[in-house]
């Protein structure tokens, strides 16, 4: 037996049934991994070229040695981006988590105090800013010169 798995007999044939399923599960798997990683490198040698070939586009005259920091650099920008968000999604489960735990502390009558708080806010709030008096008012400046222009072109019609 090896790494759990039965190995066949002299005569060729297995023993036992679930070994054989379980090797040829494991088999698959690996024909999986290994043709994701081909096509993993085919994608990043594609990408590579247009890479290259943007920038030779844009600056001709770029050394193979200048490419290549050029593409590490842009690969590290890549790997930090990604550990960012991946760091921003875990502080926002915890954001929810903590949330969630907060609401939990209130009672249902609580909750719905703070709801009928909250509209009638909104609702102050969206009536205020509708109201004539908040809307953009000119300042001083733009109303006396527009009193001057229209005096102006008064005089001159």
């Amino acid at each position: 037996m090896e790494n759990g798995f039965q190995l066949p007999s002299h005569d060729g044939s297995f023993d036992n049934l679930g070994s054989l399923d379980a090797l040829i599960e494991i088999q698959e798997a690996e024909n999986f991994e290994r043709v994701v990683q081909e096509q993993i490198e085919k994608l990043r040698l594609r990408e590579r070229e247009v890479f290259d070939f943007r920038w030779l586009e844009i600056i001709p005259d770029l050394t193979e040695k200048e490419l290549e920091r050029l593409w590490q650099e842009q690969l590290t920008e890549a790997k930090e981006q990604t550990e960012f968000e991946e760091r921003a999604d875990e502080l926002m489960e915890e954001v929810e988590l903590i949330c969630l735990q907060i609401k939990d502390l209130y009672t249902p009558d609580e909750l719905e105090e703070q709801g009928k708080k909250r509209r009638e806010f909104k609702k102050g709030l969206r009536n205020s800013i509708a109201h004539p008096r908040h809307r953009y008012r000119q300042d001083l400046f733009e109303l006396r010169l527009k009193h001057r222009l229209d005096q102006l072109f008064d005089c001159a019609a």
